[in-house]
């Protein structure tokens, strides 16, 4: 492999220099972003070749008995997918609330990032559909 490399705590990113993926032109939304699988999945999808809405929540929920992720872990994600070469937007939202998810891909279809053609959820019309689905 050539190109720089970057770490960060247990992951490492090569920037091969180009961004010719099979995910070129796509927009990837990555929940819990700031750390672990979700910073992992955000890195490998912007280095090969998707935009990122990058979400977390970057707070301290009562129940969860470790120490959950902060906005300075979110920030690191955006260095690293940076680092790819890679285009994010990230956001703090809380996955459990519509509202915050769906404030959170405002900014990208304003963006650089993302066009509206390519976001996930084209709309909140859709967005309601696609959720309702796991009302109870």
């Amino acid at each position: 492999m050539s190109g720089r490399t970057t770490s960060a705590p247990s992951l490492t990113v090569v920037n091969r220099g180009s961004r010719d993926g099979s995910l070129n032109g796509k927009v990837a939304f990555v929940t819990g972003a700031a750390r672990g699988q979700g910073r992992a999945h955000a890195v490998r999808l912007a280095s090969e070749g998707a935009d990122v809405i990058a979400v977390d929540l970057c707070d301290q929920i009562d129940s969860v008995p470790y120490p959950m992720a902060n906005p300075d872990d979110l920030a690191a994600t955006v260095k690293l997918v940076e680092d790819t070469g890679g285009r994010i937007v990230a956001h703090e939202a809380d996955v459990r609330d519509r509202a915050s998810l769906t404030e959170a891909c405002r900014p990208a279809s304003a963006s650089s990032a993302a066009s509206t053609s390519s976001l996930p959820m084209p709309g909140p019309h859709r967005w309601a559909q696609a959720t309702k689905a796991g009302e109870t």
